[in-house]
């Protein structure tokens, strides 16, 4: 659990990058996209060595045991973590590298970003609640929580960011989306059009799920599901 703790604690400190003046210190030397490209590499290998170290952990006591029925609960949740991840790096807008882009746009507010404006780390979230709740043991919920927490509070900072980046023009984009999914559609901000979504973004997010359900025992050592 202690080598977990160092590789969460490493990966912290370095998201801690952007907020401060090395940031801008970098950006002048090798550019915006330099630094997001270096940025979202190292990401990966800090969130690498966070999975090897959770997966190098003493199994504890495990607090619960899901049903098969919770079980494909949590395979419909995930179904809709993929549809996220899929719509938020797909299609125009693209919203993983160029938010700020995409919601200054001339159409900025349609596609996934109806449903939420944090696309990405709303399916990062739903993984981690998933995982929590079908893994709950202590490494399980130290890993997946911290992942969890991390993704969602990660939707309260971009907007910091985009309110104090784009000014004036972000009170109009902000009314017409919202941050938890689906509300500014359930209040009658916005509305819902599926087809915006397309069968190739389905197609792709429900291959993807399916895969992921039929690779989960020989990857990780456990069903996703039962059959």
């Amino acid at each position: 659990m202690t080598y977990l703790l160092i590789a969460i604690a490493a990966f912290t400190l370095f998201h801690m990058l952007p907020s401060t003046p090395l940031r801008a210190w970098i950006i002048a030397r090798v550019g915006r996209r330099g630094f997001m490209w270096a940025f979202s590499a190292l990401s990966v290998f800090f969130f690498g060595w966070m999975w090897m170290a959770y997966r190098a952990a003493p199994a504890g006591p495990v607090f619960w045991v899901t049903s098969q029925g919770e079980r494909w609960v949590s395979a419909a949740l995930m179904l809709a973590a993929f549809a996220l991840a899929i719509g938020a790096v797909t299609g125009r807008p693209r919203v993983l590298l160029t938010a700020e882009k995409a919601l200054g746009g001339p159409e900025p507010v349609r596609g996934v970003l109806r449903i939420t404006r944090h696309p990405l780390l709303w399916a990062v979230g739903l993984w981690g609640l998933v995982h929590m709740a079908n893994n709950a043991g202590p490494a399980d919920w130290v890993f997946f929580g911290y992942t969890t927490v991390l993704a969602l509070a990660g939707t309260w900072l971009i907007d910091r960011r985009r309110a104090r980046l784009l000014g004036d023009a972000w009170p109009p984009l902000k009314a017409k989306t919202s941050n938890l999914p689906f509300l500014a559609i359930l209040q009658g901000r916005n509305r819902l059009f599926l087809r915006e979504f397309g069968l190739a973004r389905a197609a792709a997010a429900l291959a993807a799920w399916a895969l992921a359900l039929w690779a989960h025992e020989a990857v990780f050592g456990l069903p996703a599901v039962w059959f």
